[in-house]
């Protein structure tokens, strides 16, 4: 009964998994038991036995998976990975493709039954894998801890933030998901090194190109990787971060994003260094300030909006938003009052800027935005106050205003050089 309840909960474990876990862990069990010096019983080697010989392939297979398993277990870095459900699938790889009674004419009944043998032994290696893995510790809040032996050195960031963070404290990371999009919105010095590998998309990382760079861990964000957390936990202790607090809780995103840089230089050893990049970025605040006082433009309030490509849209960023909380810090008022978000932002078009026309716009959009070409025709665009007054300021696509401390410090700067 014990059994039976076992197989069913490690059944629902691999059913809810967003992406099959583990694509090759039965495989490697299995080499492993070769390599760990598997020696066939005598009646698995002669041509007697009868109905032992024609169950040789099956037996060999079962006592190979289980040392294979036995050193998985031991080893400090479990090749039990990846594919619970493609152990199934691909059950005919994983070393019992063609027994003998599937190939001749002898065997009866244990030939028709072959097909079920088969699907029986693959489908329990597929729950045997799952359940090896299943029970990895993961962290998904913003203050969880993981405490390292050595602090970790190969890291492979799935999100720009903390891309950007790593670098900031002088850690160029192992993989890094979506680089040639970094290196197209993230404008920050250090630049990653061209050594880094790519592990796919932030909304998809590859969990087979994160496996093969072996890193010791994983920093993600809790929005787009909670789902696969525990498959990334198999492969390396994983670090995921909210950057989006709920307004409800009182932590504003600059507070948060502060908190979360302390958090990964905490981690890889590197507090004071950490300390140091937000007292500069502090220090850059204070000094914008004090050159921001008195001019005439600094007097009016701002709006911040985003052009989103592929769309009529502009996302207006509220005071929920980090970069609006930065600009607060300069001493200048947001215009836009929408609705709380999460996020930080209304998305709306032009028809929502009357009401704030007479602010500064600063904005962003992407290079040949068609929407944004099509504004130059457009009635009530051109009507808009701070489009007559050439208040429109643009701080570029590739300012990273989702970032750390030095895409905050950039964007500083590009609204210093906008407004003196």
């Amino acid at each position: 009964m014990t059994g039976v309840l076992l197989a069913v909960l490690v059944i629902v474990t691999a059913v809810r998994s967003p992406q099959p876990p583990l694509l090759r862990g039965a495989l490697e069990c299995f080499e492993l038991g070769g390599k760990a010096g598997i020696n066939p019983p005598p009646f698995l080697r002669g041509g007697q036995g009868g109905i032992l010989r024609l169950l040789a392939p099956v037996i060999r297979f079962v006592v190979c998976f289980s040392v294979g398993l036995k050193e998985a277990v031991r080893s400090p870095k479990p090749p039990l990975l990846r594919g619970a459900l493609e152990c199934f699938e691909l059950g005919g790889k994983a070393g019992i493709n063609s027994p003998p009674f599937k190939k001749g004419g002898q065997g009866g009944i244990l030939r028709l039954l072959a097909p079920v043998i088969r699907f029986v032994v693959c489908f329990f290696l597929g729950l045997v894998v799952v359940a090896c893995t299943n029970n990895t510790p993961s962290q998904t809040e913003v203050n969880s801890s993981i405490e390292f032996a050595e602090p970790p050195t190969r890291i492979v960031a799935l999100e720009w933030v903390y891309v950007e963070d790593l670098l900031a404290l002088g850690i160029q990371p192992v993989g890094v998901a979506d680089i040639a999009g970094y290196n197209e919105f993230v404008q920050i010095e250090p630049q990653l090194a061209d050594t880094v590998k790519d592990v796919g998309t932030r909304q998809e990382p590859s969990l087979e190109a994160i496996a093969q760079l072996e890193p010791d861990l994983i920093i993600g964000v809790k929005l787009r990787h909670e789902a696969i957390v525990d498959t990334l936990s198999a492969i390396a202790p994983t670090l995921l971060f909210d950057p989006y607090p709920a307004p409800e809780t009182g932590i504003r995103q600059l507070d948060e994003m502060e908190q979360t840089f302390l958090k990964i230089a905490h981690v890889v050893n590197a507090k004071p260094k950490g300390e140091a990049v937000l007292q500069e970025m502090q220090e850059k605040f204070k000094v914008a300030a004090q050159q921001l006082q008195g001019k005439q433009l600094a007097q009016n309030p701002f709006i911040l909006g985003q052009f989103v490509g592929g769309a009529p849209q502009i996302r207006l960023f509220n005071d929920n938003a980090m970069a609006v909380q930065i600009l607060q810090n300069l001493g200048l008022n947001n215009a836009w009052k929408g609705a709380v978000d999460p996020f930080g932002f209304n998305t709306v078009w032009i028809e929502s800027l009357p009401p704030v026309e007479n602010a500064n716009f600063f904005y962003s959009t992407e290079e040949n935005n068609p929407y944004f070409k099509q504004l130059e025709k457009n009635l009530i665009w051109n009507n808009l106050a701070f489009v007559k007054e050439s208040r429109l300021y643009s701080i570029g696509s590739d300012t990273w205003i989702f970032g750390g401390p030095l895409s905050a410090e950039v964007f500083v700067d590009k609204v210093l050089q906008a407004l003196m």
